[in-house]
């Protein structure tokens, strides 16, 4: 009889541990989640890579806009 008492301690304290893990699980999930998120609206917000506002600030990066520049040079025709 003793022993079954202890046996089932035993194994309470294992799901007791078990429901633990996966609380911890769950909070880093809604972590990775919020971060995912915020990731993910930073770029939105800051134009994402292809997008035509990021391809026109990296153009004008060299001090000078895309429409500057000549596509024909009049002197090499």
């Amino acid at each position: 009889m003793k022993e079954r008492v202890t046996e089932i301690d035993v194994l309470k304290e294992m799901v007791k541990s078990a429901n633990m893990s996966a609380k911890a699980k769950d909070i880093d999930i809604k972590k990775l989640k919020n971060r995912l998120e915020r990731q993910g609206g930073s770029r939105s917000r800051d134009h994402s890579e292809g997008s035509p506002q990021s391809r026109q600030s990296r153009m004008n990066r060299g001090g000078y806009a895309m429409d500057d520049i000549q596509e024909r040079d009049p002197m090499l025709e």
